[in-house]
């Protein structure tokens, strides 16, 4: 059989400006919160201490996850036999339906 491919794209999520209007509002929510957290006493005010590290750690999650959904896309490729599609990079290699297992197309 002939497993050329006729047809393939890459999906991801956002624009290179959403991701940049991400970043910057997280960063300076996040260098806001740790220069509060690093002028307020811990013992004058342990409540704004404390929601102010909640605030630093929930940005820096944030962060991080927000970081992870800047490389997850899709790939698909559409052979004359089957679709492969996998979610780079949650899979290293491809899922395959082949034509056979489509009801309609």
């Amino acid at each position: 059989m002939d497993d050329s491919i006729h047809y393939t794209e890459t999906q991801s999520i956002g624009p290179w400006w959403f991701w940049l209007i991400y970043i910057v509002v997280t960063t300076l929510v996040l260098i806001f919160a740790l220069r509060r957290l690093n002028k307020t006493s811990k013992k004058e005010r342990p409540d704004a201490f404390l929601g102010l590290l909640f605030l630093a750690i929930s940005m820096m999650v944030n962060f991080v996850l927000g970081s992870y959904l800047m490389l997850l896309r899709m790939e698909t490729e559409i052979t004359p036999t089957s679709i492969k599609v996998r979610l780079f990079p949650l899979e290293s290699s491809y899922s395959e339906v082949r034509w056979e297992d489509v009801d309609r197309y």
